[in-house]
């Protein structure tokens, strides 16, 4: 929603490569950790992808790549001439805009904590991975109970078997092997995966897989012997069970309906815990108790909310199905409530810290717990958390020693400032000393904030602009590179005199904000500026292609040695220019300083 990529000047038939470089958010279970591929934005190309090339750098800490979605997407180690030792795959085009495609890696993590540092002595910055279950050793078994109920009339980006293959891989990453799962399909007779809970082994799932094949979900909707079927089972092996509800349809929509159907199944009480994702995206509103519903959504609501389960909406414009798929796998293991964490060194302090999600007074035991941070000391590291769970207080406090730290990259201090950024971005309280502070630490740290921008050019593309100021421009005279810098020539074409004190060190500028899109500040002052009366300055504004098109009055320069004036992107004539690089030149008869201004 923020950012832009911008490629000029480029015209109609030639090209241009972009490299973009910036970070997504992980996903950790106990037994890997994925990221987005982010493949939406090639959809964007007017040329259809044949392959999408991906390049994985090896590390200790993350090894074994795969692209679970993509099952001939397997790795093989290559000598890239750019990247050099690498394993590489190919993505199929027709993957790209079929779902979210993650890229997954098994971990390191010691007793539920994976901890990697950047130091320089005793400060630096840390990142950090908690999986409250492992570090509480709270591992309850888990047992979930899917239930397929999918309509091909209602599909849009979200089809039965489409959901089908992203639960595979997701029961392969959350699940223990103490786990238990079992799958129903709705049909003109449920179609069960197994008559019994499947211990969530690989072998089993293996098993489980190839039995049903790549397309089980049938087009199909019969959703009262679905949960009918669903509701039995659990109470026949234990009475112990979750059930997760994935559907598209919508036969239950009017509020006589949904009623009519959850008396019936208050009829097999106690009933289990229902979860609900609904894939609908081509429902109908229905208005009633002052209210309004899309699609099944009211009997959706009932039914969660007796069995204190939870109730989802995929949104194919907002949402990815793994995504919503995971929030059922991060529930399904309990929470604490009440909680607290605290980080440390055993010699010092951490600051400065951001949680990537702010887990807020209440975890689930199976999400994850993400922190990047500053600390300043000596190892051991040291966690604390706290808690209630189950109505008992627990806390568990760990240290963890430098031979379990993985050594970071360049790469962690850009995460800490892209969320130091984000914070103050997301702040109410903005002044100018606030954005100043967003600017700097944005170019320092070179990560985009809303107010900047970066501009990046190929080897060998530095643009020279004709000197509009100079006659000879155009036929071997001089140029201004596209900088920011200083151009300075005497009237001999040698490099200015310092004799009257003025060059173009002596003259600084201000402006603020750059980038800037509706208006801009332009600040001049010179040092010295009572002998620069003798001297003779124009000030003007000019495209990359060296036209002049504006100028401002310089007398306030002279009398006060300064001025200040504020432009708002328009041509001598009040015309709106176009976004792109612009260049503020001021020159005098000893030299020419100019600055560049990007508007966006």
């Amino acid at each position: 929603d923020y950012y832009s990529l911008q490629i000029y000047p480029m015209m109609g038939n030639e090209k241009r490569k972009a490299k973009i470089t910036f970070l997504v958010p992980a996903s950790w279970t106990a037994r890997s950790v994925s990221c987005p591929i982010p493949t939406d934005m090639l959809q964007a190309s007017k040329i259809p992808l044949e392959k999408l090339r991906i390049l994985v750098k090896e590390s200790p800490e993350f090894q074994n790549p795969t692209v679970p979605i993509v099952p001939e997407a397997s790795f093989r180690r290559i000598l890239d001439p750019d990247f050099g030792p690498c394993l590489e795959t190919f993505i199929p085009g027709n993957y790209i805009g079929f779902s979210q495609i993650y890229l997954s890696f098994s971990h390191y993590v010691t007793n539920g904590l994976y901890l990697s540092t950047l130091g320089n002595g005793n400060e630096g910055i840390y990142q950090m991975a908690i999986l409250p279950s492992k570090f509480f050793q709270l591992n309850q078994p888990k047992k979930l109970l899917f239930l397929f109920d999918f309509e091909k009339k209602n599909e849009y980006q979200a089809g039965g078997n489409q959901v089908y293959a992203e639960l595979k891989n997701l029961l392969a990453n959350y699940l223990d092997e103490q786990d238990y799962f079992n799958i129903i399909f709705s049909g003109p007779q449920p179609v069960m995966a197994s008559k019994s809970w499947v211990r969530a082994t690989p072998e089993n799932m293996r098993q489980i897989f190839s039995l049903l094949g790549n397309t089980p979900v049938q087009n199909f909707s019969g959703l009262q012997d679905l949960l009918t079927n669903g509701i039995k089972f659990i109470r026949n092996t234990g009475n112990n069970g979750t059930m997760v509800l994935l559907a598209n349809t919508d036969h239950y929509a009017t509020n006589d309906s949904a009623n009519l159907l959850m008396d019936y199944l208050k009829t097999f009480e106690p009933l289990p815990v229902t979860h609900v994702v609904d894939f609908d995206n081509t429902y109908t509103w229905y208005y009633f108790g002052g209210k309004y519903f899309r699609g099944n959504e009211y009997f959706y609501t009932l039914l969660t909310r007796h069995t204190k389960g939870n109730y989802y909406q995929y949104n194919y414009w907002d949402n990815n199905i793994a995504d919503m798929l995971t929030k059922i796998f991060e529930i399904s293991g309990g929470r604490i409530t009440s909680f607290d964490l605290h980080t440390s060194m055993k010699e010092g302090f951490c600051f400065g810290r951001f949680n990537i999600e702010d887990p807020g007074q209440a975890i689930y035991l199976d999400k994850p717990i993400l922190q990047v941070g500053k600390y300043y000391g000596n190892l051991p590291f040291v966690a604390e958390l706290a808690g209630m769970y189950n109505g008992q207080p627990v806390m568990v406090q760990k240290e963890i020693s430098a031979s379990q730290v993985i050594p970071s990259d360049t790469l962690l201090a850009k995460m800490w400032a892209g969320n130091h950024i984000a914070s103050l971005e997301n702040t109410w309280n903005y002044d100018n000393e606030m954005i100043s502070q967003i600017v700097e630490s944005s170019l320092n740290n070179r990560v985009l904030s809303v107010y900047t921008a970066f501009l990046a050019l190929e080897p060998g593309m530095e643009y020279a602009i004709e000197d509009p100021g100079n006659p000879d421009a155009g036929s071997g005279g001089n140029k201004i590179f596209a900088e920011d810098g200083v151009y300075a020539l005497d009237r001999n074409r040698q490099p200015a005199s310092q004799t009257t004190g003025i060059n173009e060190n002596s003259i600084q500028t201000t402006i603020f904000p750059n980038p800037f899109h509706n208006r801009t500040r332009i600040t001049i002052s010179i040092s010295n500026f009572r002998v620069a009366g003798n001297i003779r300055f124009t000030i003007g504004i000019y495209d990359i292609t060296g036209r002049k098109v504006t100028e401002f009055d310089p007398h306030e320069l002279f009398f006060n040695g300064t001025m200040s004036v504020e432009w708002d992107g328009t041509d001598a004539s009040g015309r709106q220019l176009k976004e792109g690089i612009y260049y503020l030149q001021i020159s005098s008869t000893l030299f020419k300083k100019n600055v560049r201004l990007i508007k966006l």
